[in-house]
């Protein structure tokens, strides 16, 4: 016989026991003493938003700090390897890309604390932000604006 799941999520992991029951007209239901199991992980795919919360600061003249809450677990589709940070200011008009990998030290369920550096200073930029799998990244994406800090 063949069984079609629905509803799974991507990248997930399942357990799958299953046994042979019958019904006895005496007895009830009788069911094999020898359960089959099987483990599986559903493919993953590209994640269903970014982040579920993005804080940025901008502590100095040239940089801004973003700290990104990890999306939901079921949002992933799978482990999140990596954030992609596209970021401009209206006044350069240069679409500036960075990606920042997830270290291993840092979990995939931790906030993650990312960097940009080298902006000019007292401008407004817009950043937006995906978050990707080995698959690839979120269509879905967040977007935030912050203004650098102006130099004494």
């Amino acid at each position: 016989a063949t069984f079609t799941f629905t509803g799974l999520h991507p990248g997930s992991d399942y357990d799958l026991t299953a046994s042979a029951c019958t019904t006895a007209p005496v007895v009830g239901q009788l069911c094999a003493t020898n359960v089959s199991m099987a483990s599986f992980t559903t493919n993953e795919t590209t994640p269903v938003t970014s982040f579920s919360r993005a804080i940025s600061v901008s502590p100095t003249p040239k940089s801004i700090v973003v700290t990104l809450s990890p999306p939901a677990l079921l949002n992933r589709s799978g482990v999140i390897t990596h954030y992609t940070l596209a970021y401009k200011s209206p006044d350069t008009l240069v679409d500036m890309l960075e990606t920042f990998s997830i270290t291993s030290s840092v979990s995939q369920d931790e906030e993650q604390n990312i960097t940009l550096s080298n902006l000019q200073e007292f401008q407004n930029y817009t950043i937006v932000i995906s978050a990707c799998t080995v698959i690839g990244c979120s269509t879905s994406t967040g977007t935030i604006m912050r203004q650098t800090l102006q130099a004494a």
